[in-house]
């Protein structure tokens, strides 16, 4: 399973990594710290699943890196974590086939669950 990651906090981003990687079904794993980065190695590479931030602060949001996910694979897992209106966020990935939103702060074992489970 290939994983991408994207978070604009070093420190999250990096215990995801990390999270990720203790994993025996991943194979590789990458992080990003803004979409633009995301989207340039997922043309190249799309991952099994994707878990993004919806707000990476300058450029483009994590729906941008999303989008291009979808239209790159129907079956890519994609998980959202935002620290903002959930509803808002459902609303903008209404038609992205999104399998999991997470509101933070939220337990590690939470996000496992939603990135591992079927």
């Amino acid at each position: 399973m290939y994983i991408v990651v994207i978070e604009d906090s070093k420190i999250v981003r990096s215990a995801l990594v990390q999270l990720f990687g203790k994993h025996k079904d991943v194979e590789d794993t990458d992080a990003f710290s803004n979409a633009q980065d995301a989207i340039n190695s997922i043309k190249k590479k799309t991952p099994d699943v994707l878990v993004t931030d919806w707000d990476l602060g300058k450029g483009e949001s994590g729906v941008a890196v999303a989008r291009v996910v979808r239209e790159l694979s129907s079956s890519a897992k994609i998980v959202f974590i935002t620290g903002r209106s959930l509803k808002q966020l459902k609303s903008n990935t209404a038609q992205l086939n999104i399998q999991h939103y997470l509101v933070k702060p939220f337990m590690l074992e939470e996000l496992r669950q939603a990135v591992f489970s079927d």
